[in-house]
């Protein structure tokens, strides 16, 4: 067995989700059958599981030899075609049901050799089909387009009007796509009836671009497949002698000749291709005259040459006389799928098509496609959708989640048989054994799963984020009203401006205005109530919050809102409020102050006159169609506590040196028990913060400012006080004229106060004979006199532009 390893685990991941396949090619629907009735079943091959499951389905078009299908990037049918008629996913009484404009060239039936789907680069919502017209007993065929749009007919999908027009006549039945090199374009390949020259479309975000010729050398066979390598580098055609290999330019669109394949048995004819999911191996489905047999070969494209590859060539089946393989399909899974007249209405399967010889799994009736009669044709899918089908791959169906979500993963692709899940947060047994487990993660988790076959082993991991419940939200309105009252407003405090989705009780929404909402109340209710549901972007609610209304013609009047303990000196305009009711008339009342604005509504201005404390009420009366309510609130205290008394003076020197230290500053007269809050610009305080008496250093020349307030043992606080200092100049250096230098770390050396004011200086001693013993440029209060006598000895200092001189006597 051979097993891959993924080291860099975090690389593996971002170039899974940049470049990985999807599961666009999850679903087959495809059904051309002989001259029989037209309602004969068509084949529904669903890849979403471990193993495929096939059904049969009913659509008008299910005749012809074109089809193509495609479906979203989690394995969901979008739509498809086939005769020239395109369906939605929406079945009725059994049936597919055609787009609106589905019936492309206005026929009842179209025979069509081929179909391709090519999503828009340009628009998402977007797919190009591209149809070739059987022309039955003639080579000439035409290539058209159409363009459908997935927004249209209530999202199932229509033909754009007038989008379906010709692109070129005459030309071979077969096409194929290939993947720009900026891997978001996509070429589609077209051979012209005379075989000799190929046509390139670029299909970019502006539409389907001129053509790009490429002229060959030697004409190719018109009536066989063309089929593209999954990787998009190489392109096989059928010829007379067999089987032409040309490189694909991914930049250019223009191809070049690469080696001539031929089969074995020269009376056979190449017809169907298929490439490995690995694009190491070429498989040719070959068809015969009647009496000959057909067969299936595979060629090593890995190794080496032409003439090696030649060389390689494996006979993996031989079918019985008058056979032909009509078409062989790599899939999702790896796997490569084939359908032949010897395989009595099965699909056949090449198991692991990577590896070489009979090791590559060859299975005649691997899938019974459920028709009534044998099917000559696979959907014409676009191959660049495999083009990491070699690679295990692993997909959430939604990467993104709600708390308290399930989502569904899904593991696929390597030709993997079995899974394996890591057991997570969400994830437990038996589902850790599924392709394709749902999962109830609790937090943002990346899951990993091992997909094995008798021949490898692969890793793949896919991430699931799990976004937290919203946060709450508050609601505030009246919550007494009077009943059939209409427009009374409620509203949401909704700082994370998240959606809101509002109900209520008792009554009907007027007015939704995102975070408000009034509301037209009905009759009396104990039981109303406004409630609202806080969603995030992708729609997650968070806990409903309710808001009680009463509805009666008694009303509780709410206590009013505002400040209950307030400072004499800040007790002027005081506002106060209830939740306003549409309608309703309020009267304020008061004990100790003043109403000096808003009587009759529901904000009130109040001037506290008194210390002490005071009352304040409100009485509420409405008048409705059907009711004549009234209320009365209840009694707010509110406490007006005195303020300090006049403001407060500060004591100390109002001129320092710079950098001056420890300088003292003090409350004159203060309060009992208040508290002093400080603040000082130009200097730090070093001491006394929240009393009355700080020490202050101040730094360089300037102005220092010093404010002060105060606040009583009530908590008021008194207008602010401030004080201005003035910073400058510098204090004499001042020289201690005795030292005792004996290590005692007492007065151990020559000190100069006030020396940090003069950092640069110069300092001289002399002996008594005048002999210098000393010199130090920026002296640091260091010299002890080492190596010299006690006596008296002269001292000179420079620093500043001055001078200074004296004794100084050394004691040992």
């Amino acid at each position: 067995m051979t097993i891959r390893y993924f080291i860099l685990v975090s690389f593996l991941f971002l170039f899974q989700n940049a470049s990985g396949q999807q599961k666009e090619g999850a679903n087959w629907l495809f059904g051309g059958v002989g001259p029989s009735s037209p309602s004969v079943p068509g084949c529904f091959l669903n890849f979403n599981g471990s193993v495929p499951v096939a059904a049969p389905f009913d659509f008008i078009g299910n005749r012809g030899l074109g089809a193509a299908t495609v479906s979203d990037k989690n394995g969901q049918l979008l739509f498809f075609s086939s005769s020239g008629h395109v369906a939605t996913r929406n079945v009725v009484n059994g049936k597919y049901q055609e787009m609106p404009n589905g019936k492309l060239f206005g026929l009842p039936s179209t025979p069509t050799f081929s179909e391709l789907t090519v999503q828009n680069p340009g628009n998402l919502d977007q797919y190009y089909i591209f149809i070739i017209t059987n022309a039955l007993f003639s080579r000439k065929h035409d290539l058209y387009r159409a363009l459908v749009d997935m927004r249209l007919n209530n999202g199932f999908g229509d033909v754009i009007n007038n989008s379906v027009q010709l692109i070129k006549k005459n030309v071979a039945p077969g096409m194929a796509a290939m993947l720009h090199i900026n891997n978001q374009d996509t070429w589609v390949l077209s051979l012209n009836a005379a075989g000799d020259s190929l046509s390139s479309y670029q299909i970019t975000s502006n539409g389907v671009a001129a053509p790009v010729y490429s002229v060959i050398n030697g004409p190719l066979l018109s009536d066989g497949r063309i089929k593209s390598s999954p990787n998009s580098e190489m392109l096989v055609f059928p010829s007379v002698s067999g089987s032409e290999v040309y490189q694909f330019n991914r930049t250019s669109g223009s191809i070049s000749f690469r080696y001539s394949l031929t089969i074995p048995d020269s009376t056979q004819r190449s017809f169907s291709y298929a490439f490995s999911s690995d694009n190491s191996k070429l498989y040719v489905g070959t068809w015969n005259k009647p009496r000959f047999p057909a067969g299936i070969y595979q060629y090593d494209l890995a190794s080496g040459n032409s003439q090696q590859i030649q060389q390689s060539v494996n006979s993996i089946h031989s079918f019985g006389l008058a056979s032909q393989v009509y078409d062989l399909q790599l899939a999702i899974n790896g796997k490569i799928y084939f359908l032949s007249n010897d395989s009595s209405k099965y699909l056949g399967l090449v198991n692991y098509p990577n590896q070489y010889g009979a090791s590559c799994g060859f299975n005649l009736k691997a899938i019974n496609y459920l028709s009534k009669e044998f099917i000559v044709t696979l959907p014409a899918l676009n191959q660049t959708l495999f083009r990491n089908a070699a690679i295990l791959q692993a997909q959430a169906f939604k990467d993104t989640i709600c708390l308290g979500d399930s989502v569904q993963l899904s593991a696929y692709g390597a030709g993997a048989e079995r899974f394996r899940w890591q057991i997570a947060n969400g994830l437990s047994a038996p589902s850790d054994t599924m392709a394709n487990p749902f999962v109830k993660p609790t937090v943002t988790i990346t899951y990993m799963v091992i997909g094995s076959s008798v021949f490898d082993q692969d890793t793949a991991f896919v991430k699931v984020t799990v976004l937290p419940k919203p946060g709450g939200v508050t609601l505030s309105g009246p919550a007494s009203v009077c009943p059939n009252v209409q427009g009374v407003w409620y509203r949401a405090a909704n700082a994370q401006r998240q959606r809101l989705v509002w109900g209520l009780n008792g009554g009907t929404i007027l007015t939704n205005a995102g975070d408000s909402i009034s509301v037209n109340w009905g009759n009396a209710n104990a039981a109303a109530g406004v409630w609202v549901v806080p969603e995030n972007y992708l729609g997650c609610p968070g806990d409903t919050v309710f808001f009680p209304v009463r509805v009666n013609v008694v009303l509780a009047t709410q206590t009013p809102l505002g400040p209950d303990t307030l400072c004499q000196a800040s007790a002027s305009g005081i506002r106060y409020s209830v939740a306003p009711a549409t309608g309703s008339v309020y009267t304020w009342g008061i004990q100790g102050g003043s109403i000096t604005a808003g009587q009759g509504t529901a904000a009130a201005r109040v001037n506290w006159t008194k210390l002490g404390t005071g009352k304040l009420w409100v009485q509420e009366e409405s008048r409705t169609s059907t009711s004549h309510c009234f209320g009365v609130s209840d009694t707010l205290l509110v406490r007006t506590n005195p303020s300090p008394a006049g403001t407060a003076s500060i004591y100390g020197p109002k001129q320092v040196f710079t950098f001056a230290e420890d300088q003292v500053y003090r409350v004159l007269n203060p309060e009992p028990g208040s508290v002093f809050d400080w603040q000082v610009t130009g200097g730090q305080i070093v001491a006394g913060h929240g009393t009355g008496s700080i020490a202050v250093n101040w730094d360089a020349a300037g102005e220092g400012i010093i404010l002060l307030t105060e606040t009583n043992q009530q908590g008021c606080s008194g207008n602010q006080a401030r004080l201005s200092v003035e910073i400058s100049g510098a204090p004499e250096p001042v020289f201690y004229n005795i030292f005792t230098p004996n290590n005692d770390n007492q007065n151990d050396a020559f000190v100069v106060r006030n020396l940090k004011w003069y950092a640069e200086n110069e300092l001289i001693i002399y002996n008594r004979w005048g002999t210098e013993v000393f010199r130090k440029r920026n002296y640091r209060n260091d010299w002890k006199a080492t190596e010299l006598s006690s006596g008296i000895y002269y001292y000179y200092f420079k620093a500043g532009g001055k001078s200074w001189k004296g004794w100084v006597e050394v004691l040992k």
